[in-house]
């Protein structure tokens, strides 16, 4: 028991040092010749200031999400706007689900804690993934059955940012704190997200219908 104590111990202070190690590196200018995780220089090159290293397979640089956001971009390219916009509503509707299945409550264990808090990020992080796919797809925005466009990027940003407010896992743990301000930030984009999901055009049986697809 106790050596299996003082080994989660350890395992818990490398963790928490690498966590620390690689904000500090964060913190200054990203180096595109270096690896930010592994310090090695054993890098392939994706495309300008973007790289993947061979020898522990993190992928960084200054350009690379730039890089991998045209790419996403790019799918959707070549596709009508009343189909990007149908392809935005539907992953609207996915986030909404996602945040929906978020679990309120956690017991005292500690063990089961931390999966709470593992579980309460990741519906997040999803939900997050889920409204980028929607703007990306939707071009402009999502158009309102009134006037408008509804942006997602701003729902991904809020719960994007609330996750990432602790970097090191192990700081979230004592009674779930950062988790239950997450669960409030997914609370409200819920409720936002509900609302605007009101305005949202109703979808007409595909290939029936003509002109812009939206009923008003």
């Amino acid at each position: 028991m106790f050596k299996s104590l003082v080994v989660a111990a350890i395992v818990a202070l490398i963790a928490a040092w690498q966590a620390a190690r690689f904000r500090r590196r964060m913190q200054g200018p990203i180096a595109s010749d270096r690896c930010i995780s592994c310090d090695s220089n054993d890098l392939e090159v994706l495309g300008a200031n973007a790289y993947r290293c061979r020898s522990c397979g993190y992928g960084g640089g200054e350009g690379l999400g730039a890089m991998l956001e045209a790419r996403a971009m790019a799918a959707y390219a070549g596709l009508e706007p009343e189909e990007r916009q149908r392809i935005a509503r539907q992953r609207l509707r996915d986030a909404m689900r996602t945040l929906m299945g978020v679990s309120e409550r956690a017991s005292g264990d500690p063990d089961e804690v931390m999966q709470w808090v593992t579980s309460v990020d990741g519906v997040a992080l999803q939900a997050a993934s889920e409204l980028d796919e929607a703007r990306r797809a939707s071009g402009g925005g999502i158009h309102l059955a009134g006037h408008g466009t509804l942006d997602p990027g701003a729902f991904a940003s809020q719960l994007r940012a609330t996750t990432s407010s602790v970097e090191n896992p192990f700081e979230r743990q004592p009674g779930g704190r950062n988790a239950r301000r997450t669960l409030r930030i997914i609370a409200d984009v819920r409720a936002q997200l509900e609302h605007a999901l009101r305005e949202v055009p109703e979808e007409r049986p595909r290939g029936k219908a003509s002109g812009s697809g939206y009923r008003r």
